[in-house]
């Protein structure tokens, strides 16, 4: 039995020749490794009509890709079936495989993740930065960024470029300084989440639980992911400006032989509650035909300053303004209100205002510095702009594991140990006289970080082909496979005193490991990510098995078997035929008789 149920309908493919193909990822890289070669099925006004209407030439914006389940026999998967080309008849395409895992596609910020209150912040990471994970799921180490510039800012002055700033047994805490008025931002507190939490956290999410060598894997239990995101919160209020001309007036009244008097009233809304200075100029023209002109400045309905100017003659006067108000802390809007009444002449400056802040307040009037490192750990905050596929394809790649699922299980573990201890399944009964065989010497692969390189480092590549391995003076041919890992472990800078991970690249898409084994010398630095370059995950764990890929041949064969013979065969089987033991890599079958299928196997003897 062989059918599609989606959430709208069920589809019987009892009746249609559908190819079944299954790749194994640790030959294609590819995680959709299962998929169907295109059938097709006639266009009845049954399947029309289930399908939405498909065949209506006006459907360009019409579903043509269904999720649901595909049912093989015993077998569910989830799986997507997706309509490719159309005419009389209708093109179908069945998809299923890792890509298809519950949270693959979802952003991890979209994960639910750790997002928790604390008491204080500064302690709580204090306490923190002791631990190590399993016991905590985050933690607090100094890195190094320069993406926050220093130079002549009155927000970032004190800053020094260190999150997570750690000195003498305390975190570097933002203050103000009341009897000067003088913001302290030292220090950004962002908590790092483990690698391995992240992983546990998107696999449960989906139902399932985690198992398998990731979990005892002594360099990912201590590495944590830097995200390049803005996890402070800042509350600073940009300078106001106000700038007015004369012919912006509200109102205009002809006094007579001098011309016009006017009046112009302005407002500047104030955001952020806190203490303020009014600096710049109103210019005040007078005139004969009244005794007196003048400006006021209000807070709200408080008048906080004025300026009345009397002379019958008609000269110019300025009102330099200087004025500090504070405002109120009861959660009403603030503004400042600017009136004038003087003389009209046309394309004169009339108000030439500047309102900065000098402290800023919370909404209770607290004093806070203008860089709030608030009392929580955001960890959705604190995460690289990418899907949890993603991130799961990037620790595969790097440490050449492989991820499967069996019932509510997902396994992830070393493709070399599998390789030794998988049970071998004996296809010799199938074996045809005169297999397809290739042989792979000239292949090559070339192991690297995706975009690593700057002005700053440069990140070591290792490219291996049948003569061996080397970082330096190789050439690539259309035989070489690139295997790339979206990821990057930052390395470390020795800077102000402190040698620790450093956050020199601005990518907000890409995860940045930094590992962590507890505090050095007494500070939460964190410690040679040497492990996670690429020489050493060559070496250990990618060497050996490239070896065999090169040094191996293929063979392909076809042959017809019935359906209990190939129960439990996948693309990642290993089969003993041709005196030899085989890995699967790539997998065929074709229902040729309600019982019989027409299988191809392509396997690699390593």
């Amino acid at each position: 039995m062989r059918k599609f149920i989606h959430s709208d309908f069920e589809l019987d493919l009892s009746a249609y020749q559908i190819t079944d193909n299954e790749e194994n990822p640790w030959l294609s890289g590819n995680y959709f490794t299962k998929y169907s070669y295109p059938f097709t099925m006639e266009l009845t006004d049954a399947t029309d009509a289930m399908l939405n209407m498909i065949g209506n030439y006006n459907a360009a914006g019409a579903e043509t890709i269904f999720e649901g389940i595909y049912v093989d026999g015993d077998t569910l998967e989830q799986a997507v079936l997706e309509i490719g080309e159309i005419e009389k008849t209708v093109s179908l395409t069945l998809r299923y495989g890792l890509d298809d895992f519950p949270n693959f596609g979802k952003k991890l910020s979209e994960l639910p993740l750790l997002l928790q209150e604390v008491d204080d912040i500064y302690e709580h990471a204090a306490e923190v930065i002791t631990k190590q994970w399993p016991e905590v799921n985050y933690n607090f180490p100094q890195v190094h960024i320069d993406k926050i510039d220093t130079d002549e800012s009155e927000v970032w002055y004190a800053f020094n470029k260190i999150i997570n700033n750690y000195i003498n047994g305390a975190f570097l805490v933002n203050d103000v300084d009341i009897e000067t008025e003088e913001t302290f931002n030292r220090n950004i507190m962002q908590p790092l989440p483990y690698l391995l939490y992240i992983i546990k956290a998107g696999i449960e999410a989906a139902g399932f639980t985690l198992h398998g060598d990731i979990l005892s894997d002594p360099v990912l239990q201590k590495t944590l992911l830097y995200a390049d995101c803005e996890y402070y919160t800042s509350i600073s209020q940009d300078s106001l400006e106000l700038m007015a001309l004369s012919d912006q007036y509200d109102s205009i009244t002809n006094v007579g032989i001098q011309g016009y008097s006017m009046t112009l009233t302005r407002q500047l809304e104030i955001t952020q509650p806190g203490k303020y200075r009014i600096t710049g100029s109103i210019y005040l023209r007078t005139f004969s035909q009244s005794p007196s002109v003048w400006s006021k400045i209000y807070y709200r309905d408080q008048l906080i300053g004025e300026k009345t100017i009397q002379d019958t003659a008609s000269h110019y006067r300025t009102w330099n303004v200087d004025i500090v108000f504070e405002t109120l802390d009861d959660g009403q809007p603030d503004f400042l209100l600017f009136d004038l009444f003087a003389r009209y002449l046309e394309d004169e400056i009339i108000f030439d205002i500047q309102v900065n802040p000098i402290i800023l307040h919370d909404v209770e009037g607290n004093i806070i510095p203008s860089i709030l490192n608030l009392n929580q750990v955001n960890i959705p905050r604190a995460v690289p702009e990418m899907t949890f596929g993603e991130l799961i394809k990037a620790v595969l790649a790097m440490k050449n594991m492989y991820m499967e699922k069996n019932g509510t299980q997902v396994s992830i573990n070393y493709i070399q140990t599998q390789l030794l201890t998988a049970a071998v399944r004996d296809l010799s009964e199938f074996e045809v006289r005169f297999p397809k065989r290739k042989f792979n010497k000239g292949n090559s692969f070339l192991l690297k970080y995706q975009d690593a390189n700057s002005d700053v480092y440069t990140y070591a590549e290792v490219f291996q082909n049948y003569e061996g391995s080397v970082t330096a003076g190789y050439t690539r041919d259309d035989k070489t496979t690139d295997i790339e890992i979206n990821a990057l472990p930052l390395p470390l800078l020795f800077r102000s005193g402190v040698q620790t991970a450093h956050g020199f690249l601005e990518d907000k898409s890409k995860p940045f490991f930094v590992l962590y084994n507890g505090l050095v010398g007494g500070l939460n630095l964190s410690v040679d990510p040497s492990q996670l370059l690429i020489p050493y995950l060559h070496e250990n764990y990618h060497k050996q098995w490239l070896e065999k890929r090169i040094n191996s041949q293929t063979f392909t064969w076809t042959f017809k078997a019935h359906y209990e013979k190939l129960i439990g065969l996948t693309a990642r089987s290993r089969i003993h035929a041709y005196t030899n033991i085989h890995l699967v890599k790539n997998y065929q079958k074709t229902q040729v008789a309600p019982d019989q299928y027409e299988v191809e196997i392509e396997s690699v003897v390593l």
